[in-house]
């Protein structure tokens, strides 16, 4: 068996720390580090450098752009809503002119 082939191929595969992670999937550092610690990226850490799989992140993309997909649409009524205001103090009693 030929192990060059097993080795180039694993070797082409290989995402080594975040800016190559970054440049591979559109996001910057900063953005990968965030991600990543949040778990929304299949990538690990070999000492302080953040490693990953290529095959494992298109994979990854397709998963969340295929629930995207089949994820039904918000209805636009539901769009327009402003949430419930939640006042934290009480309202004060209106004063009424027959109350003096």
């Amino acid at each position: 068996m030929n192990t060059k082939i097993s080795e180039n191929s694993l070797a082409d595969d290989r995402l080594c720390g975040a800016k190559a992670i970054g440049d591979f999937i559109g996001e910057s550092e900063k953005r990968v580090y965030y991600l990543a610690e949040r778990g929304y990226l299949p990538v690990g850490k070999l000492g302080a450098t953040l490693i990953g799989s290529k095959a494992a992140l298109r994979e990854q993309h397709e998963r969340l752009t295929r629930r995207a997909i089949e994820a039904p649409a918000p209805t636009p009524s539901r769009l327009n809503q402003r949430p419930p205001r939640r006042d934290r103090r009480p309202r004060p009693a209106e004063a009424t002119p027959d109350a003096r």
